[in-house]
């Protein structure tokens, strides 16, 4: 449990660090770039020396395991005369005995020599992947300057996009704050006109029933005044004696 929430330490400082990088190419990317540069050439720098280093120990070991193996072949080829020497003198004691003597340092150095060897193999093998790497590396500082141009182009290109979705998304709003207040306006109007067509018709109305209750022109003839009254019951006689029409004047008075 403790190694996981140190992994989770580590990712989540790993993550800041990103974060704070991308917050760095961002705000002045030219200083990024020549800080990133910096750090690549001092990674360079160490694994360069890593290789030299590298490098000295292989020669050391191989060195070593050359003069061991040189003298293991020299001995193999003593052995070799000696026992030629015995055969040739059977019960020659002298001969006998510096063989077995031979014999038993080549066979206590066998397996020395199997040691170093294997030293001198894994050296070799640290050495080949060091100068793998300062290789690559060496091949990526080429364009490394180039390749972070381009990053810092891809960037602001990548914002510009940015602000121009922005920008696009700001005029949709506009024009969507537009079209609902142009249909406002438009139900506005709606509601207006229909408004002025009922009082239009209102007024229609109204003055055609002014022009049905208001005497045409034929109507204002004396006499068919006197004969519309009449037919009302509301005639008014305007002839007669003396003595009727004062007889119809206290009539109307009382």
């Amino acid at each position: 449990m403790l190694d996981l929430f140190k992994n989770l330490g580590r990712a989540k400082a790993q993550q800041a660090s990103e974060k704070v990088a991308e917050l760095l190419a961002s705000a002045d990317p030219d200083a990024m770039t020549e800080a990133a540069i910096l750090e690549v050439e001092s990674q360079f720098r160490v694994i360069s020396e890593e290789v030299a280093k590298a490098r000295a120990d292989y020669q050391k070991e191989k060195k070593e395991v050359d003069a061991v193996v040189a003298l293991q072949n020299r001995r193999m080829k003593a052995a070799e005369k000696l026992q030629a020497d015995l055969e040739l003198n059977p019960g020659n004691t002298e001969i006998a005995a510096a063989l077995d003597e031979l014999l038993r340092l080549m066979e206590e150095a066998a397996p020395e020599i199997e040691r170093e060897q294997r030293e001198s193999d894994d050296a070799e093998e640290l050495l080949n992947a060091l100068e793998s790497s300062a290789k690559q590396m060496a091949e990526e500082m080429k364009n490394l300057r180039e390749t972070a141009s381009r990053a810092k182009r891809d960037m602001l290109r990548a914002e510009q996009e940015r602000e121009a979705a922005l920008r696009r998304e700001e005029t949709a709003q506009r024009v969507a704050g537009i079209k609902q207040r142009s249909s406002s306006y438009s139900k506005a109007v709606e509601a207006m006109e229909r408004a002025a067509s009922s009082a239009r018709q209102d007024a229609d109305a109204a003055q055609l029933r002014a022009r049905l209750l208001a005497p045409a022109e034929a109507e204002k003839n004396v006499l068919i005044e006197q004969a519309l009254a009449e037919a009302n019951g509301e005639a008014t006689p305007t002839g007669g004696s003396l003595s009727e029409r004062l007889n119809r004047l206290k009539g109307m008075k009382g």
